[in-house]
Order: C-alpha cells, then structure tokens, then sequence
C-alpha cells in the first residue's frame, strides 16, 4: 500500500501529488522492486511529469528532520577559504557537482560555528551522506536548502567552478 510511506501520505495532504501520480508512481516502483533495485516510493514521485520536485525534497527534509538552512555567499567564501586546506579541489569539485556545499547562514561567524552546515536539496541520499564523510570533517551537519540557493552560491561564490553544474 503506498500510503504505509508517510512522506507519500504528506506529499497526497499537501496537494503535492495527487492519488493518481501516486498510483502511477507505485505501479513503477514495485516493477523496479521486483527487478531488485530498492528505494523509498517517495524517490518514484521524482519521475512523474509536472511534480513539484523541490516541494518533495523539501517534504522529505523536514520530514526526516534535517534542518532547513538559509545560505550567505559571502559567509560560504569565507568558510571555503578556511576549509580550504582540509578540502582538495577534486573533493571541491565532487561536492559542487552533487550541489552539495559546505555553507554559513547569514549572521553567522565563522569563529563562532561548532558544526559546519553542509547544504543539500537531497540529504536523505545515501550517496551524498557517504560524500560528506568522505571529507572527514568534525562536525558537519548536513542541513537542506533548495537546489536554486546552492547553485546561486555556487555561481556566486565559486564562479570558476560553476562549469561543473553543466548547462543550466
């Protein structure tokens, strides 16, 4: 039954989806099960035409608790050059192309920070959470922001990098 997936049943009282895009979206999920690939229904509704992709990952943030943060650009560059020599570039380069970026929230000082905010729009990703350890950080906490905030600080405060997002 899809609505025994509780961010499906939030998704369906938002008026996110509707129950047809939930059934659809069932329907090729358990093909994909039966086929062995395993993941929450929820990740199904990303493939349905016309959805509020952003609206579901940021269902699925609160959800499962990860804090939404707001990002300063020229916090996050103050925050890049202090990480700087713990981060390599193709480490850098692996992070902006998974819009994953370690960041400062606006009012924040980097003196001040006992955990570094690292921001996803996707941070129920099992590949984005071994990606972030990889970086073996004290200290991270892996927040949600929207995909428009990170590539807007991406641009902004790695401009010579904003090659890696591709064509936008």
């Amino acid at each position: 039954d899809p609505l025994h997936d509780r961010v499906v049943r939030i998704l369906l009282a938002d008026g996110v989806v509707t129950r047809e895009e939930v059934e659809h979206a069932w329907m090729r999920w358990l093909r994909r099960l039966r086929d062995g690939e395993e993941y929450p229904l929820w990740r199904e509704l990303l493939n349905t035409p016309d959805v509020d992709i952003e609206a579901i990952f940021e269902i699925v943030a609160m959800t499962y608790a990860f804090r939404r943060v707001h990002i300063s650009v020229p916090g996050t560059m103050a925050l890049a050059a202090h990480l700087g020599p713990r981060i390599t570039d193709a480490q850098w380069n692996t992070l902006i192309e998974n819009l994953v970026v370690p960041v400062l929230e606006p009012g924040q000082r980097l003196e001040a920070i006992r955990r570094v905010p690292c921001a996803t729009f996707d941070p129920t990703n099992p590949d984005v959470r071994r990606l972030v350890a990889s970086l073996n950080l004290p200290g991270i906490e892996l927040c949600y922001a929207p995909a428009a905030d990170i590539i807007q600080v991406i641009t902004e405060a790695f401009p010579e990098k904003k090659y890696l997002l591709g064509p936008l």
